[in-house]
């Protein structure tokens, strides 16, 4: 593991800056370690450069004043530079940024300075080396001043080279696409074939052989009922696969609305299994209505295959707490629920915790929920529901009329 050093504070306390790090060690304790030092900006900066350059973090300090840009030798090294080949001010700092990350880094510094409690500032940009490659750098700072009229006068942090853990990434982002590339087009492979079985076997099931022959229909109508199973999987994968490529553009979606959409679609199933679904004041996310609209239906059916039959099945739709700028909405129920140890497993693909001849389907429903959730940049998570049953949360961008 890396081994970090983060600024947790510096401030000024009878003419000297007093600053407080917090050091992480490969085996993630923490220890605190106090600095004393002058007040003056460059001598505070001298202190903590010595101190951070022992690890493998570059130093800054950023006088917003004056707009210049102390950088510790180890930050310019990092874009193989030596230290009197790289001008101390901002502008070749940022020059080094890629151009396409550079309103990426504006937008989290000036997040961190509306809300320096709650938001920091931390955030990973792409940066151009000296011998023309492209090194990835996390940026970690603070603001650590203020002006009388509240505006940030100087800012400290540390740069991180995070390259060799990006490119492990994207390495294996690439892998996985041409996994699921390589499933889609199986998959797609695979329908014609299946529906020429059930053609045939529909013809068949209808011949005199099969209909005079009692012994010999059992055996067709399980080959039968596996092939229908073998096809809802494929077209599961083929759905599945087509979300990855979906181009997603948001718009503001009343989930009240959505929820009772869905609610009226599924009337028959509720209707035949006696379950009630009462849905609450949701509000308004930022989404696609149809990929939300999904995820109801997953969850509403879900709740219903897996009731219990010794009492009526009963659906809450409501909203739920969440985070600042997003939305949640929780759907529980009072079924057979799911024990805390499976809760993370049953989201993966095709993860089954009870048999096929027990609760048909394709087991992708919740996988699929994950996925479209994640897509629309939101989270979800299993709990309990009602009286021992299942409860499922996901939160969703606050569409800006209810943020």
């Amino acid at each position: 593991m890396t081994r970090l050093a983060t600024i947790s504070k510096v401030i000024p306390v009878d003419g000297k800056s007093s600053a407080h790090l917090l050091a992480a060690n490969e085996r993630a304790d923490v220890q605190r370690i106090d600095i004393e030092s002058p007040a003056s900006p460059v001598q505070s900066a001298s202190y903590l450069q010595d101190f951070i350059e022992t690890g493998t973090a570059g130093f800054w300090d950023w006088d917003l004043e004056h707009d210049e840009v102390l950088m510790s030798r180890r930050l310019k090294s990092t874009f193989g530079f030596a230290d009197d080949e790289l001008p101390n001010n901002r502008s070749a700092w940022q020059r080094l940024v890629h151009s396409d990350d550079r309103s990426l880094d504006h937008e989290a510094f000036a997040a961190h300075v509306a809300s320096p409690a709650t938001e920091p500032y931390d955030v990973v940009l792409r940066h151009w080396h000296k011998d023309g490659s492209m090194v990835w750098i996390r940026r970690v700072g603070r603001i650590i001043e203020w002006t009388v009229r509240g505006e940030p006068r100087r800012a400290q942090g540390i740069h991180i080279d995070v390259t060799v853990d990006m490119q492990r990434m994207e390495a294996q982002a690439r892998q996985q696409e041409e996994i699921r590339r390589f499933a889609f087009s199986t998959a797609h492979d695979l329908i014609q074939p299946v529906n020429t079985i059930q053609h045939s076997l529909a013809a068949i099931m209808v011949s005199p052989a099969i209909t005079e022959d009692l012994e010999l229909e059992p055996y067709v109508s399980f080959v039968e009922s596996a092939t229908q199973r073998l096809k809802t999987r494929i077209h599961s994968i083929i759905e599945y696969s087509r979300l990855q490529d979906r181009e997603v553009e948001s718009v503001p979606v009343a989930l009240t609305e959505i929820a009772s959409i869905v609610v009226d679609d599924v009337g028959p199933m509720l209707s035949a299994s006696g379950a009630s679904v009462d849905v609450g004041a949701l509000g308004t996310v930022d989404g696609v209505p149809e990929l939300i609209e999904r995820v109801f239906l997953n969850l509403i059916e879900n709740a219903v295959k897996y009731r219990r039959l010794d009492r009526p099945c009963r659906i809450a739709v409501e909203s739920a707490h969440a985070r600042p700028g997003m939305m949640a909405v929780t759907v529980s129920d009072n079924g057979i629920g799911i024990e805390p140890q499976h809760r993370e497993k049953v989201l993966r693909l095709f993860t089954r915790l009870h048999t096929e001849t027990q609760y048909p389907g394709s087991g992708l429903g919740l996988a699929l929920c994950q996925q479209i959730v994640q897509r629309l940049r939101g989270d979800i998570f299993i709990h309990d529901g009602i009286d021992g049953g299942t409860g499922v949360t996901f939160s969703l961008p606050a569409s800006g009329r209810d943020a």
